[in-house]
């Protein structure tokens, strides 16, 4: 199967975000509930993955900046233990087609082995230009002060404890940020709080 380029990835993970129905319907019986294109999906704990609260809180979080990225990211960590995996797959290629779904996975892949991709983390702050507070959309060349500010603010907009940055995962994220920004020569607080969301654990 041919993998889609950066830029159709981000076109069609835009389309996704506007056209599939995905919510996090909560934890019941010990399954968590994703209702997908109006269909109600439930996945539980993989051996050695995430338990199930870390499944919703980190699959919540992801879905505010990528859908196609979170249902990717769940569907690699959690097991489909209610509905069909062939239903499943149909639901969300009658929306956004099979190849960005089937591509999510390989896409990661490539990302994870080739290190910091800066192109991929720049789309994410010109996506979401526009959705959130404007001064977050700042290109900055000053690299501590805007991880400070994206580290208060996200744990002041944090629901609960549970949602803060804890303090022995900053060090890994910020590691993750600098990398970016030595390489793009700026940062933002959109690009930080990408960052914290998907590599929070």
């Amino acid at each position: 199967m041919k993998l889609f380029s950066f830029e159709q990835f981000v076109n069609e993970s835009k389309k996704m975000n506007e056209a599939l129905a995905v919510s996090n319907r909560g934890i019941s019986d010990n399954i968590l509930l994703v209702s997908i294109n109006g269909t109600e999906y439930g996945y539980g704990e993989m051996k050695g993955g995430p338990d199930l609260e870390e499944l919703s809180r980190k699959f919540s979080k992801m879905m505010t900046f990528s859908v196609g990225k979170a249902l990717a990211w769940l569907k690699k960590n959690a097991e489909l233990v209610k509905g069909s995996a062939k239903n499943e797959s149909e639901d969300i290629e009658a929306v956004v087609g099979e190849l960005v779904y089937e591509g999510l996975e390989e896409f990661e892949a490539e990302v994870a082995n080739e290190g910091i991709n800066v192109e991929y983390w720049a789309n994410y702050h010109d996506y979401i230009v526009g959705h959130d507070n404007p001064k977050y959309h700042e290109k900055s060349k000053d690299f501590d002060t805007i991880w400070k500010i994206a580290v208060k603010s996200w744990n002041e907009d944090a629901a609960d404890e549970e949602n803060k940055l804890p303090s022995n995962q900053e060090p890994k994220i910020k590691k993750l940020a600098k990398e970016f920004f030595n390489k793009a020569k700026w940062i933002s607080v959109n690009v930080c709080h990408a960052m914290i969301s998907q590599e929070m654990v």
